[in-house]
Order: C-alpha cells, then sequence, then structure tokens
C-alpha cells in the first residue's frame, strides 16, 4: 500500500512538471509569435510592464535590417538625426533627405537581433519577457494581459 502511495506521488508529481513545462513552451511560443506585430511603442509599452530595457544593440539591429548600400538605416528614439527631424517612426536615415521606417515586423529579423542582441547575462529579449511573464502566471495573473493589445 506504500508503495501504492509513493508511486501515485511521484507520477502527480511528474504530471504537474510535465504540464508546468508545456504551459511554459506555449506561452514562450506565443510570445514569439507576438513580438513581430509589436511596434516601437508597443514594445517599449511591454518592456517597461516587464521592468527592463531592451538590450543594448536590439533596436539598433532592427534598424539596420532596412540598411542599403549607400543609405546606413538607424534607431533614433526620438525620431532625429541624420536629416530627418520629427520622423514618426524609429527606424531613420538618409544621405540625401530624410527616410525612415517602422520596426520591421519580420520574424526572421527579429530571431536575428534576439540572438545577436544580447544582455550582459547572455539572455536574451525573448528570456527576460518569458521570465516576467512567468512569474506573473506564478502569482495568478493572466501573463498575457502584460502584452500590449494588438491592433486588427
Amino acid at each position: 500500500m506504500k508503495l501504492l502511495f509513493i508511486f501515485i506521488v511521484i507520477f502527480t508529481a511528474n504530471q504537474t512538471v510535465f504540464a508546468k513545462q508545456l504551459e511554459s513552451d506555449a506561452l514562450r511560443a506565443n510570445v514569439i509569435k507576438r513580438l513581430p506585430k509589436l511596434n516601437h511603442t508597443k514594445l517599449q509599452a511591454l518592456m517597461k510592464r516587464v521592468g527592463r530595457d531592451v538590450p543594448k544593440g536590439y533596436y539598433q539591429c532592427l534598424c539596420n535590417s532596412y540598411t542599403t548600400m549607400g543609405n546606413g538605416i538607424g534607431y533614433s528614439a526620438n525620431g532625429t538625426g541624420g536629416n530627418c527631424e520629427n520622423a514618426p517612426y524609429p527606424c531613420i536615415g538618409g544621405n540625401w533627405g530624410c527616410v525612415y521606417y517602422p520596426l520591421p515586423s519580420d520574424p526572421k529579423v527579429i530571431e536575428h537581433c534576439m540572438k545577436s542582441a544580447k544582455y550582459n547575462d547572455d539572455s536574451m529579449i525573448i528570456d527576460v519577457i518569458e521570465k516576467a511573464l512567468d512569474s506573473k502566471l506564478a502569482g495568478g495573473t493572466t501573463p498575457l494581459a502584460m502584452l500590449p493589445k494588438m491592433s486588427s
């Protein structure tokens, strides 16, 4: 009888661990899916709620994806730089005038920048977001409520 009890306890504990891992994997997949849909303002709002800045170089990496030969595109938090003043998007540049772009939404670009622009502890932006969402989940709140609403 004692052996059956121990088996049930171990089996239940393993099921709980497995369920939590599945929940965590689903959460990470959902965040990865939604991250490319966040514009600059929404990504900043999310990171503010997480309590961290984006990793150094992350925005620059995203904006550099627009760079073409002879025309470098870089990140500007306030929409100014080069020949641009009050650009409506954070990726700006232009050697002969002002060009500007929103943050890219290509998942491949975002994945590349997540891997190349990391925090000092070698974690990626997705790790920091996931950790914050996991801690909210453990606290009993809906973790995806932290993510800014998507516009249609």
